[in-house]
């Protein structure tokens, strides 16, 4: 490696890693899903009350979001 490629490497570095954080946490503009709550679905749509969602409480779940 040549220290052309070294210096290059060594100044880029840092700007991939904040560009690589700030995607992970919905960063440049996405606001994407990182910043919202989870749904708490199972408990709202579980009937029978076994800790799981069966066919139809997931279709009741599915029509509520």
């Amino acid at each position: 490696m040549t220290a052309r490629a070294r210096l290059a490497l060594f100044l880029l570095l840092p700007l991939l890693a904040s560009a690589h954080t700030a995607a992970a946490q919905g960063g440049f503009g996405g606001g994407g899903r990182f910043n919202q709550q989870p749904l708490r679905l199972v408990p709202q749509f579980d009937k029978d009350g076994d800790g799981r969602l069966n066919a139809g409480e997931r279709a009741a779940a599915r029509a509520y979001l």
